[in-house]
């Protein structure tokens, strides 16, 4: 008996001392990888403990994600079924729900499709009921019980319709001063009862003839005075609709930006609504419906070959305003390996909440390194 432990604890040995040669992995019956571990108190090999080594567990995770929407819109919301790692998980299949802001159930159980493995997408019309859309994505497995959800949202807002409005008034707004006339009044003259007396005749010709000149004298004068006075006031006028129009121009491009960069799209309906308004009141003024822009540009000063290089850009309008996207774009054209030819550069705010546009590189070239920057009006 005694000889038989003693060869099972040999054999066990010897097979432990393979596995090592020759790198082989013990798994169990689902493929995870274990160990075996011997028992102190039985120095004869019995096996006594089986512990699992390295076990990646495929933890299901949901995710989902909506935007902003004005009512009509195509609404586009995007799910995920995940693992632990951020990857899709194999073999899922998605179902939706969304509740109206009252808390009614708008959507249920709808299967979602596939745009690739483990990512799925809703599309519908936004409807017309105004306020926040609670939605949820449930993620399963096929043949399993595994099961996760996640929560989010839509929206539709009361101020986005505010700003469609807003952006059919200006629309319709015309500013012309061509359609402002001047109206001097009707101007008579009273030469008086003329006698047929040549005495009489004469005289009073030579009374009126002075009293015309006076009057004619008086009305050239008065004229004068009161084109001047009018056209004080249309200067007036003038300055005041540009300044009031500079100050809106202004508070519309940060109202853009803020929009722009609390959604999650950038070609979400609400910042097309904004680039109409700024486009529209933009036009009320001639100046700043000028398409000539000043760039400020600040690239890295040193160009180290197969090192990142950097620029950012600062755009200003002919008033002197720093302006930025939406409203403009800028582009770039490196000469490099390979070169960059019109590469949208990012639209980004500096440390004083202003505008700017960056743009990374790595160089590629020894030398002979150049770049353009164009910006434009979209």
């Amino acid at each position: 008996m005694r000889n038989k432990l003693w060869g099972l604890g040999f054999f066990v040995i010897l097979l432990a001392a393979v596995i090592m040669l020759n790198g082989c992995v013990l798994t169990d019956s689902t493929g995870n990888k274990v160990r075996i571990s011997i028992d102190e108190n039985n120095r004869m090999g019995a096996v006594t403990q089986v512990e699992n080594v390295g076990i990646v567990e495929k933890t299901l995770r949901a995710m989902v994600k909506g935007s902003i929407y004005e009512s009509g819109e195509a609404v586009s919301v995007f799910g995920a079924c995940l693992d632990s790692n951020d990857a899709p998980f194999p073999n899922t299949y998605a179902t939706f729900d969304a509740w109206y802001p009252n808390g009614t159930m708008f959507i249920i159980n709808e299967s979602l499709p596939a745009i690739q493995d483990g990512y799925y997408l809703y599309t519908a019309p936004m409807a017309s009921v105004q306020g926040t859309y609670l939605t949820q994505i449930t993620c399963r497995v096929n043949g399993s019980d595994e099961i996760a959800r996640a929560q989010g949202e839509w929206q539709n807002p009361y101020w986005v319709k505010r700003i469609a409005l807003l952006n059919d008034t200006l629309n319709n707004l015309t500013v012309s001063l061509e359609n402002i006339s001047f109206d001097f009044g009707n101007i008579s003259f009273d030469f008086g009862n003329i006698s047929f007396n040549e005495t009489n005749i004469l005289n009073a010709i030579a009374n009126q003839t002075e009293n015309f000149t006076i009057s004619i004298g008086n009305m050239q004068q008065n004229m004068t005075d009161s084109f001047e006075i009018t056209w004080d006031k249309i200067e007036s006028v003038n300055t005041t609709i540009t300044n009031v129009n500079t100050s809106l121009y202004e508070q519309l491009i940060y109202v853009a930006g803020v929009a722009n960069g609390s959604v999650d799209r950038n070609d979400s309906y609400v910042v097309e609504l904004l680039w109409n308004i700024i486009f529209g009141v933009a036009a009320i003024n001639e100046t700043i419906n000028d398409n000539t822009l000043t760039l400020a540009e600040y690239p890295d000063d040193r160009i180290v070959f197969y090192k990142n290089w950097n620029i950012y850009v600062e755009v200003y309008n002919t008033n002197g305003i720093q302006i930025g996207w939406p409203l403009v774009g800028c582009y770039i054209s490196t000469v490099n390996l390979p070169n960059s030819t019109n590469v949208l550069m990012v639209a980004q705010r500096n440390n004083n909440d202003n505008p700017i546009f960056t743009h990374t590189e790595k160089v590629r070239v020894l030398d002979g390194f150049n770049w353009s920057v164009n910006c434009e009006y979209n």
